[in-house]
Parts: C-alpha cells; structure tokens; sequence
C-alpha cells in the first residue's frame, strides 16, 4: 500500500480475516491470511492489532492441532498488559478455544475475565 490510511487497512484486514474465521473458512487457509496480517501489522507498527491477530492465530493452531505460539514481542506482552480491550479479546479467544475443547471450567474462568473488562474497554 503506496498512500491511503495504514490504519484503516489493518482494520480492514483483520476483519475479513476474523469474519471467515468465525464463518468456517478453511483453517489452513486462515493460518496463512492471519501470518500475512501479522506480517501486515508489523510493517504498519500496529501492535494492538497484531496481538489480536496472534490470539486468533493461536486459536488456529489449536484448531488444526499443530499447537504453535505466537512468538509476542516484549511490546505485544506491553499491550496485553496495559490495554484492557486487548486483553478483553485475549479472555475471549482462550475461552472460546476453551468451549470447543470441553474444558469448561477454563471457560467459565475466562469469561468471568471477560466480563469483568465489560465497563472499561471499547470492544465487544
């Protein structure tokens, strides 16, 4: 991307990304459009973003049963650590993981974490 909003293109991206996740996608498919928008943030200096995209891709790898991590950066653990919305979506990924694996004890703890984020972040 020559000109235009960076930030908007991010958004964009990660959008399509998470909506095909969600809609059923093919998850090898999906690892590879999440590496690509990883790969985006990175060179757009999106750290929000590309964290949130590391927890879908962890979601992915779990999924498909490779069980690969993310490698966060000292900055992606900053802003898990100090931006509540980032970690309001970290909560929900773990706990949606969670649910589909039938570890619901690990669900119920992430969604009360979830939830106890509802008053103070801007995400859903």
């Amino acid at each position: 991307m020559a000109s235009g909003d960076s930030s908007q293109a991010v958004v964009n991206t990660l959008l399509n990304c998470i909506g095909s996740f969600f809609a059923g996608a093919n998850l090898q498919r999906m690892e590879d459009l999440f590496a690509d928008t990883v790969k985006l943030c990175e060179e757009r200096k999106q750290l929000n973003y590309k964290f949130q995209a590391q927890q879908v891709q962890r979601s992915l790898s779990k999924l498909i049963g490779t069980g690969k991590e993310p490698k966060h950066s000292s900055e992606g653990r900053d802003v898990l650590a100090s931006n509540s919305s980032v970690l309001r979506s970290y909560h929900y990924q773990t706990a949606y993981v969670s649910f589909i694996f039938r570890s619901y004890d690990d669900t119920i703890e992430n969604i009360e974490k979830y939830f106890a984020l509802q008053e103070t972040t801007w995400g859903i």
